[in-house]
């Protein structure tokens, strides 16, 4: 149930954990050595708020604003722990980044070199997350 995702994937002494979060979203955290290098907004599970959260002072993680967040007809009630696949990768620019993947669909990428990272959900970069668009795996 998405309401408790919680998803924990290894790779060397990188660690890629996606969970939900209280305040109605899913996050995608990278660490390294068990402290978080990188963090990613991957969607609202509620509805988008019409303010930026971040800007009232409140302590993260935040849900993304309207302004950033693609309203979508994503079925969340598909995702779970059994339908996703992480696939860690490298290069130049990016150092170590994982591919995040829900029912065969790419829909975040989180680095070590870049913060916030990409979500498909994103319409705007911002804060919480780069447009998937402009994701460059060069």
């Amino acid at each position: 149930m998405i309401n408790d995702l919680f998803i924990e994937k290894i790779h060397n002494n990188y660690k890629l954990i996606i969970c939900s979060e209280k305040i109605g979203s899913v996050y995608a955290y990278l660490l390294k050595e068990d402290k978080i290098i990188s963090d990613l907004w991957l969607f609202n599970i509620t509805s988008s708020p019409i303010t930026e959260p971040w800007k009232e002072k409140k302590i993260p993680p935040f849900q993304n604003s309207i302004i950033y967040a693609i309203e979508n007809e994503f079925n969340y009630s598909q995702i779970d722990e059994t339908n996703y696949c992480i696939i860690f990768q490298q290069s130049l620019k990016n150092g170590i980044y994982a591919k995040i993947l829900f029912s065969g669909f790419l829909i975040g990428i989180i680095s070590e070199n870049f913060k916030p990272g990409w979500s498909i959900f994103s319409k705007k970069n911002g804060p919480l997350a780069q447009r998937m668009v402009d994701f460059d795996e060069n």
